[in-house]
């Protein structure tokens, strides 16, 4: 036997030499490939963040800072945007940090959501950050990314619940690797078993 693969108590060569060598696990791989694209799509991010936009952004923003003590309008009506933002505006005060929290986090969640929805569905990390970086880095939601919108949120968030629905799924958990080639399973909506 070489050095440090004297066989461990489970019969696993490594013994006690290897311990302390950081080893990338499929888990692990799978954090890191997310944690990249998600660090891709922050950098382009900010690389190409647009200054405050007059119309329904303000708006939505100056909503926000002012609610709940807002009239009932289309604006006021969208909580689930106008929480967050409201949220930001209370623990950063009205700046600008707090006009740009909710969109940059509402994109970094969008393309991580896609990501491990991607993952659990497919189980090829590479599909899954190409599916993210496609998702999160099209131009249309880039040009629009920097401002306080109701579809970025809603899509993010829309996102995510899919994430976790098909992540605890074991019916999803399932289908990762099936349909890939040297694969003798077809991909599952193609399946016969009624599972799908």
């Amino acid at each position: 036997m070489t050095r440090g693969t004297e066989p461990r108590p489970g019969g696993e060569p490594g013994g006690t030499r290897g311990r302390g060598v950081f080893r990338l696990t499929p888990g692990r791989a799978d954090w890191a490939v997310g944690g990249i694209v998600v660090a891709v799509y922050a950098i382009v991010q900010l690389l190409l963040l647009q200054g405050p936009r007059p119309h329904d952004p303000a708006l939505y923003f100056q909503t926000a800072a002012a609610f709940p003590d807002v009239p009932a309008t289309v604006f006021t009506l969208r909580i689930g945007l106008i929480a967050p933002v409201h949220a930001a505006v209370v623990l950063l005060g009205p700046s600008e940090a707090a006009l740009y929290v909710v969109p940059f986090a509402s994109g970094v969640l969008l393309a991580g959501a896609v990501y491990g929805t991607t993952l659990v569905l497919f189980g090829d990390r590479v599909v899954a950050a190409a599916a993210a970086l496609v998702v999160a880095l099209n131009g249309y939601h880039l040009l629009n990314s920097s401002f306080i919108f109701p579809d970025t949120t809603a899509a993010a968030t829309f996102a995510a619940g899919s994430c976790a629905s098909c992540s605890g799924d074991p019916s999803c958990e399932g289908n990762r690797g099936r349909g890939r080639p040297g694969s003798t399973s077809p991909p599952p909506a193609f399946s016969s078993d009624g599972h799908t």
